[in-house]
């Protein structure tokens, strides 16, 4: 059964108003190469940016942390910590959140076989 020690971290995604321009910046300008393109997800490593709706109740940047067996990380995590956001299963794949010591969600996540996203 994974534990928070068999996490991995995955990325912080920043979210954007304008993708084409936060794309030009952070590929032209900084020179980060892509990973996965999505309309409104481009993933780099350890690093992400989305324009679509954000997770959280703001557009802070979210920390989210890989799992290979999201099932048991929610069993073994939802009784540990405050439940921000349940299990639920989105394209990229399943995530749930918990409130960290300070309220701040940390977002659990196991990736799907078949993203929207496709390699870059």
């Amino acid at each position: 059964m994974p534990t928070p020690s068999s996490a991995q971290f995955a990325l912080a995604v920043r979210y954007v108003n304008n993708m084409p321009a936060a794309r030009h910046f952070y590929v032209d300008v900084l020179g980060l190469k892509p990973e996965r393109e999505h309309a409104a997800f481009i993933q780099f490593d350890h690093f992400a940016l989305a324009s679509d709706a954000p997770l959280g109740d703001d557009r802070a940047a979210e920390l989210c942390w890989l799992v290979a067996d999201i099932d048991d990380a929610w069993q073994t995590l939802k009784d540990q910590a405050r439940v921000r956001m349940p299990l639920r299963s989105l394209p990229f794949g399943r995530i749930f959140s918990i409130d960290d010591a300070d309220g701040h969600p940390c977002y659990v996540m196991q990736w799907a076989e078949q993203r929207p996203s496709q390699p870059a």
